[in-house]
């Protein structure tokens, strides 16, 4: 090939060639060629690319005319022609020739702020100069790498086979679709070079001096190319908002910047990143052998888990800051409070009281205030596969543009979603209602049961919570016993919690006269969580629920299972935490999970159950088994299958505990860590050996790690105990983020 080429440039061009040698590319062919007149790069293109390489010739000799960097000059054949054809193992081919760019590579290069300084004036002057340029050519081009158009990446998504990091690039795809992509007209335009990668910018020292590779450009906001080359100048910085401040700065000192453009340049770049993610992902299925394809896959993914742990807001403010914009104004959080004050009862309580959050979004297992801060969140179970996970979201929006009724209708979806749903549960579970809420749920369930058994009683665990409605309350014992409760209403029997950290001793007896008390009430049911989460994260004891199920089943009761916070995977090595205690329930109270955050919750039972609740009223949830819960349900399930979050509960759970309890060996405060999964507690004591509840040093650690940007939430009997039930995304990096800083504030 390359003894082919040698002569087609010395037959065409009139070079004597010293030397030719392979360079690495895209799609096309190139070759470096030394000449004793200098050097040179040789490019081969398909025959099709006619009249896309003709525009770009007349765009480079644009550059060479008003530009003050370097780019590569286009080498005639004669005063009209700039290619020859040329044939390579039976294809045609379009030969030109360019000047070859002395300089170093960005890539090659050791950048700092210098040099991040000068590539922002360099862009700017590249936009400014781009401006004075028409094409239509150029103007009409539909690719892939033009991120005004990156839907055209779509079908090629599903190469990206690891599911969480697929749903990492998903998101940023779906807000451009949604967000973006409706207002994109509304911003400047012009001709854009669309690639100032690492691999691209030339320069020496620390200084740009000049861009290469004009094979993507295209017509697009400029604030697009401002994204692209950002992108790949934050690749293996460590701060990247500080690298972005710098080149900004540069930038706007030459062109202006407006800030609905500034505000869009982190879902841009997340967006370049994801592209590129796609690309080479595809790349690596079908040109296994093109390396170049793959050059920025590591670092992209890194700086793709770095950037969505970040607050947009604190991205756009900074990045504003740095343009010489005004920052984003929001409502302060004593404004919200007073105003949230005068307009909702006190009884709805705040969470980090008296100094609350004002959120503003979040993303994955990340939460992000109004002023830029940022939170791992560790405490909400409630978007069990992440906050704004985009399967979901896509699920939802797409069903709720179709259609939303309740299930007087037939309709697919909730027959697939029942299905599914019941397909994840024992086979004598084969019936399902659809409800709102955990706490419409948990009401049904009693009901059921006492319409069933013709009884009033039931038995249920103390400081166990089971919903806000009237009859929730009266079976919670967690509420009815708690403040401002009025204690438990007489067909409701509490029986006692086995305490196995401070009081193992006293299983057999507690065991004991549960079982006297059942048989002394024999109650219509009785419902319990198997690890019970406002009593602390408590895991009951199997032999002692064994006993009680035993119990309830002699006289005809039945026995409930709440797996509001414990189902779907959260514990780990079960779908369901009735499992890991070898129990089989007569009904299963599910919902938080179900729909990611979409209010959808759930009753499995068998069908005699469901067939003698049928006796003439009819049951009916306005809202229970709509299309859309449906669609968010079977969202959700679809990801547990297809993805490892189940494993990856189980494996950080564990991870996490035994890094907790090594921690507490260290540290006095730090009692019994207990639970299973990713529904973990850390009983927090005044020391090891009284194991006496310390709530006031609880609080002060969740407040601690709130201001070090960490969730928890503290609960139990005293207020004492630290929970830990994040979203199941979380990562083995988030957990050491976690457990360094809760150690860093133990020692203070």
């Amino acid at each position: 090939m390359e003894a082919l080429i040698s002569q087609k440039l010395e037959d065409h061009f009139g070079f004597s060639v010293a030397q030719i040698s392979r360079m690495i590319g895209y799609e096309t062919y190139n070759f470096k060629v030394d000449t004793p007149d200098g050097s040179f790069v040789c490019k081969l293109h398909r025959i099709d690319e006619l009249d896309a390489l003709s525009a770009e010739t007349h765009l480079l000799l644009y550059l060479q005319e008003h530009f003050n960097y370097d780019v590569p000059v286009p080498i005639p054949i004669d005063a009209n022609s700039w290619f020859v054809s040329i044939e390579i193992e039976e294809k045609n081919y379009l030969m030109r020739v360019l000047s070859f760019v002395e300089g170093k590579l960005y890539a090659e290069n050791q950048a700092g702020q210098e040099l991040w300084a000068s590539l922002g004036t360099f862009t700017a002057s590249f936009h400014k100069v781009l401006r004075g340029f028409r094409s239509y050519e150029i103007e009409a081009r539909q690719i892939i790498w033009d991120l005004s158009k990156a839907q055209l990446n779509e079908p090629k998504i599903k190469y990206i086979t690891d599911h969480e990091k697929r749903s990492q690039v998903l998101f940023f795809m779906n807000h451009f679709k949604q967000e973006i992509l409706p207002i994109l007209h509304e911003f400047p335009s012009q001709i854009i070079q669309n690639d100032g990668n690492d691999w691209n910018i030339i320069t020496d020292h620390q200084d740009v001096t000049g861009i290469i590779d004009f094979g993507d450009t295209c017509f697009a906001p400029k604030m697009c190319d401002l994204a692209i080359t950002l992108t790949y100048m934050l690749l293996d910085v460590e701060s990247p908002i500080d690298a972005g401040e710098i080149f900004l700065k540069a930038y706007a000192q030459e062109e202006k910047l407006s800030e609905r453009e500034v505000d869009l340049l982190y879902y841009l770049i997340g967006l370049r990143i994801s592209v590129s993610l796609i690309n080479s992902a595809h790349g690596k299925v079908t040109s296994p052998n093109n390396h170049y394809l793959i050059v920025s896959e590591r670092p992209a993914w890194a700086l793709l888990n770095k950037w969505i742990s970040i607050n947009p807001i604190e991205v756009q403010n900074r990045f504003r800051k740095a343009a010489g914009l005004d920052i984003k104004a929001v409502l302060s959080s004593a404004e919200l409070l007073k105003s949230r004050n005068e307009t909702f009862p006190q009884s709805m309580s705040l969470a980090y009281s008296p100094l609350p959050i004002n959120m503003s979004g979040a993303l994955f297992q990340y939460m992000f205030d109004s002023e830029g801060g940022r939170y791992l969140d560790f405490y909400n179970n409630i978007p069990h596969l992440g906050h704004q996970r985009p399967e979901v979201l896509e699920a939802i929006r797409k069903q709720l543009f179709s259609l939303n009724t309740n299930s007087r209708y037939l309709h697919p979806l909730m027959n697939e979603y029942g299905s599914r749903l019941l397909s994840k549960l024992p086979k004598h579970l084969n019936r399902v209602f659809l409800v709102n809420d955990g706490s419409a749920a948990s009401d049904l369930a009693v009901r059921i049961a006492r319409h069933y058994t013709k009884r009033k009683a039931v038995c249920v665990i103390e400081h166990g919570y089971h919903g806000h409605t009237s009859l929730g309350i009266d079976i919670s014992n967690y509420k009815h016993g708690g403040k401002g409760g009025s204690g438990a209403p007489e067909d409701v029997h509490v029986l006692p919690l086995p305490d196995m950290y401070r009081h193992p001793e006293l299983l057999e007896e507690q065991t004991k006269w549960a079982v006297e008390l059942i048989e002394r009430v024999q109650p219509a049911c009785f419902i319990s969580e198997s690890i019970v989460g406002c009593g602390g994260q408590v895991p009951l004891p199997q032999s002692y629920v064994h006993a009680i199920h035993a119990a309830v089943r002699k006289h005809g009761g039945l026995c409930i299972s709440d797996e509001v916070q414990t189902g779907f995977g959260r514990t780990g090595k079960k779908f369901w935490a009735f499992e890991n205690l070898d129990l089989s329930p007569d009904m299963v109270v599910m919902g938080k999970s179900m729909g990611n955050g979409h209010p959808i919750a759930g009753l499995a039972l068998n069908n005699t159950l469901a067939d003698s609740f049928n006796n003439g009223m009819e049951f009916f949830s306005s809202y229970g088994a709509n299309p859309v819960a449906c669609a968010a349900g079977l969202a959700v399930l679809d990801i547990l299958e297809h993805s490892d979050l189940q494993s990856n509960s189980a494996i950080l759970g564990a991870y996490l505990k035994d890094q907790l309890e090594t921690m507490a060996m260290d540290f006095d405060q730090l009692g019994e860590v207990r639970g299973e999964g990713l529904f973990l507690g850390v009983d927090i004591v005044c020391d090891s050996d009284s194991k006496k509840e310390d709530p006031v040093y609880a609080s002060k650690i969740k407040h601690q790690l709130k201001k070090q940007g960490i969730l928890v939430g503290t609960d139990g009997p005293k207020d004492s105990v630290l929970k830990i039930k994040p979203p199941l995304c979380i990562t083995q990096e988030n957990a050491d983020e976690f457990l360094d800083v809760l150690q860093k504030i133990l020692r203070q």
